[in-house]
């Protein structure tokens, strides 16, 4: 169970958790992103934000794709729908295949 008071307490540590408009760092874009997240939980606000809702999305196999979800006190409640024609359903899996022969190839570099 994610320790929401805890990853709000680092958040709010230090001013370098936060995006910084005045400079246009974007450097901070995930710890703000994830306290965003964690706020949607800990005030249980059906907000729809993107997000990973689980392996059986898109039929990616592999590959993970945050979607727009609600997100509530539960974490992800569900997914909502994305419409895709054909040519953008193939486009989506070739691009996916893309990153996924991507981390094979670094996998076979690095200890991933």
């Amino acid at each position: 169970m994610l320790d929401g008071r805890a990853v709000l307490a680092w958040l709010s540590s230090d001013p370098r958790h936060s995006l910084s408009p005045a400079t246009g760092a974007t450097h901070y874009g995930i710890p703000a992103a994830l306290g965003r997240i964690v706020r949607a939980i800990l005030h249980d606000e059906h907000a729809i934000l993107t997000a990973h809702p689980g392996p059986e999305s898109m039929e990616l196999g592999d590959v993970s794709l945050s979607l727009p979800s609600i997100i509530n006190r539960q974490g992800v409640a569900r997914a909502l729908p994305v419409a895709l024609n054909r040519s953008e359903r193939q486009a989506l899996k070739a691009s996916a295949e893309v990153i996924k022969n991507g981390i094979a190839s670094l996998s076979r570099v690095i200890a991933i």
